[in-house]
Order: C-alpha cells, then sequence, then structure tokens
C-alpha cells in the first residue's frame, strides 16, 4: 500500500504519534525508529483538547 501512493505521487505519510522522549533507553525507541527507518521527520504539533 505505502509503495502504492509513493508510485502514485504521494508524499506525506501520517503514521501517527511517537514519545516525545526520544532517548534510546526510551522503551518506544524502537517505534521510533521503525517510523524514522521510512524516511520521515520528527514534527511536534500542539496537543488535543477536548
Amino acid at each position: 500500500m505505502m509503495k502504492e501512493a509513493k508510485k502514485r505521487g504521494c508524499t506525506m505519510y501520517d503514521f501517527g504519534g511517537i514519545s516525545g522522549d526520544l532517548s534510546t533507553d526510551n522503551p518506544l525507541w524502537g517505534l521510533y525508529k521503525f517510523k524514522k527507518g521510512f524516511g520521515g521527520q520528527f514534527l511536534e504539533f500542539i496537543g488535543e483538547f477536548n
């Protein structure tokens, strides 16, 4: 699906959030590393409010 989207010209894909703590000892470091492996960049947005 991702390869097809890229082939069709898509330049952005939202994988969803990551932990704000990007230190390698964070238990969620692997998730960040996996997502970063697709060539993405870390963007910080304002939080969600109800």
